[in-house]
């Protein structure tokens, strides 16, 4: 029964997937993301219900529009993917879902995911992090699980500080290296990036997610040099390896910091 559900979740994530794409490509064209139906970008032909299968319907059509025949990139049966995935992993670390602690926070923890594959896709993509995302994304987290601490412990007012105080590390953090370097080093994106890692994961496992973060983009960075991809006055997009880390320390955050600590003794 329990790989029953872990089906229906990595479904239901896919299909969750197929609208983060919508989301992606809409926001950054400036388009409404639910008044005009599905279509191809390329020819403008809406795309049929039957061609909008997660995954199976771009594996069907070779990745390529049924009407035009252009290619369909292939960000869309990867962000599917990764977020049936992401699903499936959401509900591993939340299993069983005998609480209403435990549900909900499953709920979270997927809608954070979302948010970081919606910044890991258009940061590599385009190079940008939307505000669109970002900013709506940190008052929500923010509310959520302001009201499950209510539901659970009471400790509002507790839990209200620690959110402020860690968005406030990651924003500060990023907008630090921003005034340094007059934003030559990061973008503003990255502040409000900073600000919403800090509200997803506490101040705790922000620190996590930076580290990892920046040892992911240094590695990345030394791999395109030797390989001549790039040079030292490149622009690599860090939303990418920040919301990699960010993911990691959401899992497995608490084992990072034990065996860190453990390295200390």
């Amino acid at each position: 029964m329990t790989v029953v559900y872990f089906i229906i979740a990595f479904v239901m994530g896919c299909c969750v997937g197929s609208f983060l794409n919508v989301v992606i490509e809409r926001s950054l064209r400036e388009e409404s993301i639910v008044v005009r139906a599905s279509h191809c970008v390329v020819c403008g032909k809406k795309i049929a219900w039957y061609d909008l299968v997660p995954i199976a319907s771009f594996l069907f059509l070779k990745g390529k529009c049924r009407a035009c025949g252009q290619k369909i990139s292939k960000q869309y049966p990867l962000v599917e993917l990764a977020t049936g995935l992401l699903a499936m992993a959401c509900l591993y670390f939340s299993w069983p879902l005998n609480s209403l602690f435990l549900g909900a926070t499953w709920l979270i923890n997927f809608f954070i995911g979302c948010i970081f594959i919606i910044i890991f896709t258009s940061d590599l993509r385009y190079y940008l992090i939307l505000d669109e995302v970002t900013i709506p994304a940190i008052t929500i987290v923010f509310l959520l699980k302001l009201w499950l601490a209510d539901q659970m412990t009471g400790t509002v007012w507790h839990d209200f500080k620690y959110l402020a105080i860690s968005g406030i590390i990651g924003f500060l953090f990023f907008g630090a290296q921003f005034w340094i370097s007059r934003g030559q080093w990061i973008g503003g994106g990255d502040l409000r990036l900073g600000a919403f890692m800090g509200v997803a994961l506490g101040w705790r496992f922000l620190l996590v997610a930076l580290a990892l973060g920046y040892i992911i983009g240094a590695v990345v960075a030394l791999m395109l040099l030797a390989r001549r991809q790039k040079t030292m006055k490149s622009a690599l997009p860090l939303g990418v390896f920040l919301s990699a880390g960010s993911l990691v320390a959401m899992f497995w955050g608490e084992q990072i910091i034990n065996w860190y600590l453990a390295l200390l003794k």
